[in-house]
């Protein structure tokens, strides 16, 4: 029986932006409609957001910083998505066709108002709080935080190569990271910060530029307490689109200098914050979850992880044994990347 050819990968995704003013008390409209901006852009992962910095750029006559996706959306199914963000512009005065308004409830065109309307209300009320929380994603509000990053990365920066200002143009931003992009001529550089609950990444990115320098992007400047970096280019290559075997093998042994480098040094890893998973803690912890999945606590997929503990139950005596087996090899603990993927290795 023949089957139908796959769908065709849509050309645009419809991006709305709840877009508030340097104070996060006003909102911006389409001078005519008073509806939110609106924008075709390209498919893409959601917390990539460079196009969308810079429609804004051109469109709306403002530098903006991406707070938050609140609505993913889905390009194939024709779902609007939607984010919110707020003015990093030195004047505030927005392009022609756009317009300041009061902040309320945000208005959308109607092939984008089905399912945004309660989502957009409650970020409004967020953001309008004057309790705003303490969050461990400290770019997710209106706050002095991207003031604070801009002016550290301008004290930081050298000179561009062509002589003219660096232009910088944020390019993810996700709970995980947020992520601008510098060009000055044909160079470029990159600002990362991370959340609270990594903490300990600018300080192991740190150590290991400093162990590797042949292996790692060169540092320009670190602000371990605030979790910043900025750092050079790495090239455009990610390993997973190449189809080179060689370039695969020299990835791993690229891996493997650093994971020998580290090896049996514990007490450097303790000294930057890492956490230990040795392999008996980690059969342990698997060990109570199999007795009582409750205690996995696990945010996302909650129904089929613990049905995938429950099939493990009877395996638990022959995971234990073989835990028992790979400790008497001598491994030595050494570190471990713990997302390791092609996507993300340069």
């Amino acid at each position: 029986m023949p089957t139908a050819p796959p769908s065709p990968t849509p050309d645009a995704i419809v991006v709305c932006l709840l877009l508030l003013d340097r104070d996060g008390r006003r909102m911006l409209v389409r001078e005519r409609s008073g509806l939110a901006p609106l924008f075709r852009l390209s498919p893409a992962f959601y917390p990539e957001v460079e196009e969308l910095v810079e429609r804004a750029r051109t469109d709306c006559g403002l530098d903006v910083a991406i707070l938050r996706c609140l609505e993913e959306g889905d390009a194939n199914e024709g779902k609007p998505r939607l984010y919110s963000a707020y003015s990093v512009s030195d004047d505030d005065e927005p392009g022609p066709g756009f317009s300041w308004t009061e902040l309320d409830e945000p208005r959308f065109e109607d092939d984008a108002r089905e399912g945004l309307a309660e989502i957009a209300r409650l970020e409004v009320e967020r953001l309008s709080s004057d309790a705003r929380p303490d969050s461990p994603v400290p770019w997710d509000s209106p706050t002095s935080w991207h003031h604070d990053a801009l002016r550290w990365i301008d004290a930081n920066l050298p000179p561009a190569p062509d002589g003219r200002p660096w232009r910088i143009s944020q390019i993810r931003s996700w709970s995980i990271s947020s992520v601008s992009r510098l060009t000055g001529g044909n160079r470029r550089l990159y600002f990362k910060a991370s959340p609270r609950y990594f903490a300990s990444e600018v300080a192991v990115t740190q150590d290991v530029a400093d162990r590797f320098p042949d292996l790692s992007p060169e540092l320009l400047a670190v602000e371990p307490a605030r979790g910043w970096m900025l750092m050079e280019d790495l090239g455009d290559t990610t390993l997973s689109k190449s189809d080179d075997p060689e370039l695969w093998h020299e990835t791993m042994r690229t891996i493997a200098r650093a994971q020998q480098g580290y090896a049996n040094d514990g007490r450097a890893l303790d000294a930057l914050n890492l956490e230990r998973r040795t392999t008996r803690g980690i059969v342990g912890t698997l060990a109570e979850w199999i007795r009582d999945p409750s205690r996995a606590a696990l945010r996302m997929f909650q129904e089929e992880n613990q049905a995938a503990l429950s099939r493990l139950g009877p395996s638990l005596d022959r995971i234990e044994s073989m835990a028992r087996r790979l400790e008497e090899l001598g491994l030595p603990q050494t570190l471990e990347h713990g997302d390791l993927d092609s996507t993300n290795v340069f």
